[in-house]
């Protein structure tokens, strides 16, 4: 499992786990990041702080700080 900021660009990944506290949780599911939903890592900027992923036919962008707490496994 990698985090969802360590994700190869354009690669499908499952969801597998979220470590957050309950607010950043309760935010990740309200955009459909979910344990078991396929994500894509589409694009990151110059300074890669911040990546946008494909989640559910929606371009979601997140913090790379953020996004650490993500887990996924490669399909």
């Amino acid at each position: 499992m990698v985090s969802l900021c360590d994700m190869e660009l354009d690669r499908v990944g499952i969801i597998k786990n979220i470590d957050a506290n309950s607010d950043m949780k309760r935010r990740f599911m309200d955009i459909g990041i979910v344990p078991g939903v396929r994500i894509i890592r589409v694009l990151e900027d110059y300074g890669k702080s911040i990546s946008a992923y494909n989640i559910m036919d929606s371009l979601i962008a997140i913090r790379n700080k953020d996004s650490r707490r993500i887990l996924v496994s490669y399909e």
